[in-house]
């Protein structure tokens, strides 16, 4: 199915009023502007993933070492969408200023099927 915007009404699931640097897991979805297959295809029932969405993964879990107060949790690379769950936790940065995780210790491609939350927060 195609995006049609006569028929596809997209409106922001934030909370008003909800300060969403808080503490917690986040569920993000990045789309590709215009729905542009720019990280791979589906090949067998299966994505196959080009340098973009190679590149995407990398990056994704980099995001660890520069924000010591994060943790990059699942995620799965779609050809024109990636999903992740991304954790706050100041915690972290206070505790453990240099070393917020151990480094390479995540697999290359780490999708659990049917445990993203249903919300944009999900409480500890």
């Amino acid at each position: 199915m195609h995006y049609d915007p006569k028929k596809h009404h997209r409106r922001s699931i934030h909370l008003k009023g909800y300060d969403y640097s808080r503490e917690g897991y986040y569920f993000v979805t990045l789309c590709t502007q215009n729905r542009e297959h720019l990280y791979g295809k589906i090949n067998n029932n299966k994505m196959v993933k080009n340098d973009a969405g190679i590149m995407l993964i990398k990056w994704y879990f980099e995001l660890e070492n520069k924000y010591k107060n994060i943790k990059c949790h699942e995620h799965i690379v779609m050809p024109n969408h990636f999903h992740c769950i991304i954790e706050i936790n100041y915690n972290w940065s206070k505790n453990h200023p240099t070393d917020a995780h151990v480094p390479n210790t995540h697999p290359t491609d780490a999708h659990v099927p049917n445990t993203h939350p249903t919300d944009a927060h999900v409480p500890n």
